[in-house]
């Protein structure tokens, strides 16, 4: 059943060409069916919002994170007397190429030597996972790695993993209390005055508490 559904998510992102341009694809309303009816697995959206409140502009960046260890191929170096085989690690949730074309050559995912780069985000649309507008969609995230485009099979699985950085996400706990002691310091050296680290402190708390 799950690769029948993604079958045809894939067939229908192959003949999504032209659509119109529209402002924001809201992703809390994705499973709200009156809402993702009114538009169709062609049109574009020119800004992503996630369900933590961060948005995410067409043409800007998202970072590639790491493989998230579950997909791997063997890579196979011959040298002139003998050959080596090494292990390599995969992306899971990020995949080389358009969606449509895993149709005809089957999908490529990610090698792990483009981890750490920054993505362009080129594409951002709404994809149905039936043939009517009438059924639940999905957003899909076309990105664009130095002239390679790369296709995001779960932009929330890609997230959970590790796979995707969102670098516009809220600061969690840790990372605002890490924040606050490293202005800490910088007090403690006479960097900054103790006007700026209350301030920062006051920026950082409502992460913390």
């Amino acid at each position: 059943m799950t690769k029948l559904l993604l079958s045809g998510i894939l067939l229908l992102c192959s003949f999504s060409f032209f659509g119109q341009s529209l402002d924001t694809l809201f992703v809390t309303k994705c499973q709200d069916i009156n809402w993702t009816s009114q538009y169709r697995n062609s049109d574009r959206f020119k800004t992503i919002k996630f369900e933590d409140g961060s948005s995410i502009n067409l043409d800007g960046f998202i970072k590639i994170g790491k493989p998230s260890g579950t997909n791997s191929s063997q890579v196979v170096n011959t040298g002139l007397f003998n050959s080596t085989v090494q292990q390599q690690n995969n992306f899971s949730y990020l995949m080389l190429g358009r969606m449509g074309m895993a149709m005809m050559g089957g999908i490529t995912y990610l090698p792990e030597n483009l981890k750490g780069l920054d993505a362009k985000i080129i594409e951002i649309k709404l994809v149905h996972s039936g043939l009517s507008k009438n059924s639940l969609a999905g957003p899909v995230l076309i990105l664009e790695i130095n002239r390679v485009t790369v296709s995001v099979l779960n932009y929330k699985l890609a997230f959970e993993n590790g796979e995707l950085i969102n670098p516009n996400r809220p600061m969690n706990r840790s990372e605002a209390i890490a924040a606050l002691k490293e202005q800490k310091d910088l007090l403690d050296l006479g960097m900054i005055t103790n006007e700026q680290y209350e301030t920062k402190k006051k920026e950082l708390s409502k992460f913390i508490k």
